[in-house]
């Protein structure tokens, strides 16, 4: 399985639904709001409605179940150490011990709820690049960052850093991957031997992946270079995006969405 496939954010899906359609700076910004309003919640109910919706705007862009399954591989070892850390550090009824180290009840719900928390930030995310293009990230991020820009704050750079750090990632990926074929055609293994052997198989993979990610970010100069790219200057966009059906649908559901994780407590409490 190619290692790029197993990572999300970063790529990027073309479709012709809604989701795909929408402002791209409505998206940004809906997703903000989302990492915000998820921290909110304390009920498992609104994470399952949450988790649900999230699996419905997936379905509507297109965007099959396997691959998001895949792309949560990567952040595994992610939620282990983030439950593990609450487990460890909450205070409350204790359920195991050994020496100082304490796992309490509330330490496993609190890291429960963390780790959903964590996945649901993740699924979002990555239906955000799987569903805007790169460009269209440029566009959203220059529209979002264009106030500071009185106050000196580079807007355009920012923004066009941002928008070609996440392309990188799967390119990066697609390198790794490339350079641990040529190592295991030339005898390293790095799945067996000791640790410090694995770890020796892995850092001579860190040198040429390095270099390979300063030559493509040379080239994405001169080529920006070439085309006539000046920071300094006011640049207008060949794409302009308005708001239209596409993003009241989304708007609406979710408003819909959101109104229910909030009412729920009080419905079922009644």
């Amino acid at each position: 399985m190619q290692l790029q496939s197993r990572f999300l954010i970063g790529q990027y899906f073309p479709g012709n639904s809604f989701v795909h359609q929408s402002h791209p700076v409505l998206k940004i910004f809906l997703v903000v709001l989302f990492c915000i309003f998820l921290f909110q919640i304390k009920e498992i109910e609104g994470f399952l409605i949450i988790f649900m919706a999230l699996l419905l705007l997936f379905r509507v862009a297109n965007i099959s179940f396997k691959i998001l399954l895949r792309g949560m591989q990567p952040i595994l070892f992610l939620l282990g150490f983030t439950f593990l850390i609450h487990a460890l550090t909450t205070q409350g009824e204790v359920l195991w011990s050994w020496g100082i180290l304490e796992v309490s009840l509330e330490g496993l719900q609190r890291g429960f709820f963390y780790s959903i928390r964590l996945i649901l930030v993740v699924m979002a995310s990555s239906l955000l690049t799987l569903s805007t293009s790169s460009v269209e990230i440029t566009y959203a991020l220059d529209r979002l960052f264009r106030p500071l820009k009185p106050l000196g704050f580079p807007a355009q750079e920012f923004s066009l850093m941002l928008a070609v750090s996440l392309r990188f990632l799967p390119v990066l990926l697609e390198e790794l991957e490339k350079l641990i074929i040529a190592q295991k055609m030339r005898g390293a293994n790095f799945t067996k031997g000791s640790y410090s052997s694995r770890i020796n198989a892995f850092m001579s993979l860190l040198i040429p992946l390095f270099q390979n990610a300063l030559d493509r970010a040379d080239q994405l100069a001169l080529a920006m270079e070439v085309r006539g790219f000046d920071p300094d200057r006011k640049r207008s966009s060949y794409h302009q995006h308005h708001f239209d059906q596409n993003d009241w649908k989304l708007l609406i559901y979710i408003f819909a969405v959101a109104c229910t994780v909030y009412f729920l407590p009080s419905l079922a409490s009644s």
